[in-house]
C-alpha cells in the first residue's frame, strides 16, 4: 500500500480513510455489474448459437423427407 501524506502533513496508507473504502467499493461494484453483463451476453450468445444449430437441423431433416417423398415417389412410377 502506497503511504502518502495528506493536507495536514500526516502519514496515511493509500486508501484509508472513508473515502478509500467508498472508492474501493463502488470499484468493486462496478467490476461485479461488468462481470455480470459479460455473463450474459455469454448466456445471450450461446443461445442463439444453439438456436441456429437447432434451425439447421430441422432444415436438414426437411430436406432429408423431401429427398425421401421424391425418391418413393420415383419408385412408384415404375
Amino acid at each position: 500500500m502506497i503511504e502518502r501524506r495528506d493536507g495536514k502533513g500526516e502519514k496515511r496508507a493509500d486508501g484509508g480513510g472513508r473515502e478509500g473504502r467508498r472508492g474501493k467499493r463502488t470499484e468493486r461494484k462496478r467490476d461485479e455489474e461488468e462481470e455480470e453483463e459479460e455473463e450474459e451476453e455469454e448466456e445471450e450468445e450461446e443461445e442463439e448459437e444453439e438456436e441456429e444449430e437447432e434451425e439447421e437441423e430441422e432444415e436438414e431433416e426437411e430436406e432429408e423427407e423431401e429427398e425421401e417423398e421424391e425418391e418413393e415417389e420415383e419408385e412408384e412410377k415404375y
